[in-house]
């Protein structure tokens, strides 16, 4: 029975062996110099800095972030300024001729006094939103640590393999 367990287990053991010892040995062959200056956490950092999913997860909380901001905004007064300038040379038949030179400008401020709460709902949903990017973002920090210890651990595993052989 140990023996049939062996046989079923043989050709899968010999697989994960011949890949952990191409593991290890593409390891062992690259530059000594880039893996001394390269320890795990410096890789880790490197990982958590300038892996694509980490660099989409960071702009989305900023983005987020930024829509409190403007959420928020709307409880600012509101300054209009519009201006107008014309020259129109007027030549009639009948009546008087001359230059028609309108100008105008124009000053509005609008303050909001109430929406019955529409603003503060929408100021709410922004900050939940953030709330969950964060929480996002720190799930997909855990994940890529998770996934480089446990690329950590096959390759110091493999070593062993490879050191015991």
């Amino acid at each position: 029975m140990q023996a049939d367990r062996e046989a079923a287990r043989g050709p899968d053991l010999e697989y994960r062996l011949a890949l952990s010892g191409i593991l290890v040995l593409s390891f062992t062959l690259a530059a000594p110099a880039a893996r001394a200056q390269a320890s795990f956490p410096d890789r880790v950092d490197r990982l958590l800095a300038e892996h694509r999913l980490m660099k989409v997860v960071n702009a989305d909380v900023a983005s987020a972030d930024a829509s409190i901001g403007v959420e928020r905004s709307a409880y600012l007064p509101r300054l209009s300024v519009s201006a107008g300038a014309g020259s129109q040379k007027i030549d009639r038949d009948v009546g008087t001729s001359g230059t028609y030179s309108p100008k105008e400008l124009t000053l509005s401020a609008n303050q909001l006094i109430t929406d019955f709460g529409a603003t503060r709902d929408r100021v709410r949903t922004a900050e939940l939103v953030s709330s969950k990017e964060r929480h996002e973002q720190e799930l997909q920090r855990q994940n890529l640590l998770l996934a480089a210890v446990e690329a950590q651990l096959t390759l110091v595993r493999a070593a062993q393999v490879v050191k015991f052989a």
